[in-house]
């Protein structure tokens, strides 16, 4: 599911919260484009980070989203931030998605084999069928991107004349 907006803070962080979402969003810094792989989910934030999430989920509510709304950034490894106001699209990631169940589905069958113990080599295993399979999404979504964003690039020419006709219209012409 893509979309361009979140309807509430309280959506952003039930969707944060679940799993990783990648936002594409405007710097308000420099006025690029930025697309974060965010999560507030446990299962990617170290341990030590707990607290944290439970700081900004308490401010981020008492705000409103008036304030930039700090996520963990899965790629810099680190906290980031950014403005609800300036996203572009959201989406749940393509690339980890069901990474999370994909891995508890994997050691949930291994260790049922192993009297609930993983071996080295079962770690191993499971490593490796992710990381391929990761891989294979990112190979993909390289692959997709052109079109994406030739999609976005039309659907904000679309709605930029969409918006230049509804002026007209209501001035009745240039003159």
């Amino acid at each position: 599911m893509s979309k361009n907006e979140f309807s509430s803070v309280e959506e952003a962080l039930d969707m944060l919260s679940k799993g990783i979402v990648d936002i594409s969003f405007i710097k308000k810094t420099d006025g690029s484009l930025r697309t974060m792989h965010s999560t507030l989910d446990r299962v990617w934030i170290p341990s030590s980070e707990y607290n944290t999430i439970d700081s900004i989920i308490v401010n981020s509510l008492s705000t409103g989203g008036n304030l930039p709304l700090v996520v963990w950034d899965v790629n810099k490894n680190g906290w980031r931030s950014f403005y609800m106001g300036s996203i572009i699209e959201i989406q749940e990631s393509l690339v980890f998605g069901d990474t999370t169940q994909m891995i508890e589905d994997m050691v949930e069958e291994k260790s049922s084999s192993t009297d609930g113990l993983l071996t080295e080599e079962d770690t191993e295993g499971i490593l490796s069928t992710v990381t391929d399979i990761i891989s294979g999404r990112i190979a993909q979504a390289k692959e997709d991107a052109p079109e994406r964003i030739a999609e976005f690039a039309v659907s904000k020419i679309t709605q930029m004349i969409t918006n230049a006709i509804k002026g007209l219209k209501l001035r009745g012409g240039r003159g």
